[in-house]
């Protein structure tokens, strides 16, 4: 099945990317349909007022990975504090909205630490598939 382009990131076409319910309430992504004519026809469940499709997700127990931003007081769920999702590999991500706009912009040694925030990106294991 072809899909959208994050997807060409992947390292095979045994991986999909998927989506999991968040507090993001727009229209995401539908990989494309599997036909000879699939960019001729009109998708399915689609609408052009960005309104949110529950047809796009899929439940996190049925993820072997995932990737998740977290912020301090996000009021999301913080999937890294769950018992089954192990983290495996983190990066810092700069918060815009709790950052100074030139150090957003500019680095310098030593001032920046002092004008900027930091999320961090989180990719997950989910255990429950690769218990021993």
């Amino acid at each position: 099945m072809v899909s959208f382009p994050s997807n060409f990131f992947l390292p095979s076409n045994k991986f999909s990317l998927q989506f999991v319910e968040s507090g993001f309430k727009g229209q995401l992504p539908k990989p494309f349909e599997n036909s000879p004519d699939a960019t001729w026809i009109i998708p399915t469940n689609m609408n052009d007022e960005n309104r949110e499709e529950k047809s796009r997700y899929l439940n996190e127990s049925k993820c072997h990975y995932m990737v998740d931003l977290e912020f301090e007081n996000q009021a999301e769920t913080f999937y890294s504090k769950l018992p089954n999702w192990k983290t495996i590999y983190e990066l810092p991500f700069l918060d815009a909205s709790k950052s100074h706009p030139l150090f957003r912009a500019f680095y310098i040694p030593t001032i920046s630490e002092k004008y900027t925030t930091f999320a961090t990106y989180k990719l997950m294991r989910n255990e429950n598939y690769f218990k021993s």
